[in-house]
C-alpha cells in the first residue's frame, strides 16, 4: 500500500483533567479530530449516547464532579462525523471506565414544539457562522439554530421529552425568555 492510500486507526483517549475549573469546552476540527476539554462524566455521556440529562440513571457520586479531557482522531483528514465521534467516544468509555449501557423504555408525558397558526416569528439564519445556542437566567439566545436542537435544550431544561412537530426546516435565530 504506498502512504498516500495508507491510513491510520481511529484513536482516543480520556484523561482526567489536571487544569481545573469549571468551563467545558467541545472543539471538532479539520483534520479528523475530536478535543474536549474539562468535560464530566455525565456530559461525556450525553454526548456519546445522545441522550438528555435526565435520561441517566445510576452512576457513581463523582459523575457530575471529576473532570477529563478527551482527544480522538478518525484517522483520516476529513472533517468528523457526528455519529463517527460518538462511536468514538462510545468506545472508549466502555475502556476507560468499563461502562455498560441498559436502555429501557418507560411510560411518561412529553411535550411538543408546534408552529403557531399566526404565522412564524422566528427569523431564519442567513449567517455563515457556527450554530450556537447560549442560556442565561431565564433567557435562550439562539443563532442558526434547528427545531430539533431547540426541543433537546429545552427537554434538558424542564427534565421532560420535548418533540418538534413544527415541521420548519434549516436554522433559525431566536431570543426566548
Amino acid at each position: 500500500m504506498s502512504g498516500k492510500e495508507a491510513r491510520s486507526r481511529p484513536t482516543a483517549s480520556i484523561r482526567p483533567d489536571r487544569r481545573g475549573g469549571e468551563s467545558e469546552t467541545n472543539d471538532r476540527m479539520e483534520g479528523g479530530r475530536l478535543s474536549v476539554t474539562n468535560a464530566s462524566l455525565r456530559t461525556l455521556i450525553l454526548n456519546a449516547y445522545d441522550v438528555l440529562t435526565f435520561q441517566i440513571a445510576g452512576g457513581p457520586r463523582w459523575l457530575d464532579s471529576e473532570r477529563y479531557d478527551v482527544e480522538a482522531k478518525t484517522g483520516r483528514p476529513e472533517r468528523p462525523g457526528r455519529d463517527e465521534m460518538k462511536l468514538l467516544l462510545q468506545n472508549q468509555l466502555n475502556d476507560r471506565f468499563r461502562l455498560r449501557v441498559h436502555w429501557e423504555t418507560r411510560q411518561m408525558a412529553i411535550y411538543a414544539l408546534e408552529a403557531e397558526n399566526a404565522g412564524l416569528k422566528l427569523s431564519t439564519n442567513s449567517s455563515n457562522a457556527e450554530p450556537s445556542m447560549i442560556p442565561s437566567r431565564g433567557h435562550l439566545n439562539g443563532t442558526g439554530i434547528l427545531m430539533a436542537q431547540l426541543a433537546k435544550n429545552l427537554g434538558n431544561q424542564l427534565g421532560q421529552v420535548v418533540v418538534d412537530q413544527t415541521g420548519l426546516m434549516g436554522g433559525y435565530d431566536f431570543t426566548l425568555e
